[in-house]
């Protein structure tokens, strides 16, 4: 293999091996198995696809935006993902569950004012 061949499949490897092995991702594909509304939707055991988005720092804090597909044996979706960290654990501000032809499924939906609060009182315990 060359090196050029080598840098080219590095480039395209790594931003998924980082994103899959991220803490917001773990972080939401963990609630998406332990939540009894994908199971329903979507049968069991449900699988998880790469996922595709951007982690970002800034500012003393970190913000995940991500998107990936989740199948089972009854249907397929499409998980979608926010999530930050700010001096402490990562906290899901959103997770949402897209099911072709139904209404979104909200597994996680945190208000302005709680993700205004976690900006002002950073490092405090936050539920998920």
């Amino acid at each position: 293999m060359t090196p050029v061949a080598a840098l080219i499949g590095i480039s395209f490897y790594y931003p998924f091996h980082v994103l899959r092995h991220s803490d917001a991702f773990e972080l939401a594909t963990s609630r998406l198995q332990t939540s009894t509304e994908p199971a329903i939707r979507l049968g069991t055991p449900i699988t998880i696809g790469l996922p595709h988005g951007a982690i970002r720092a800034f500012s003393g804090m970190e913000e995940a935006n991500l998107h990936f597909s989740v199948t089972g044996p009854k249907a397929e979706a499409q998980a979608f993902v926010r999530a930050n960290k700010i001096d402490g654990p990562w906290v899901l501000q959103s997770l949402v569950l897209r099911l072709d032809g139904q209404k979104d499924i909200q597994l996680v939906k945190r208000s302005a004012a709680e993700i205004d609060n976690d900006r002002k009182t950073p490092g405090l315990a936050r539920p998920n």
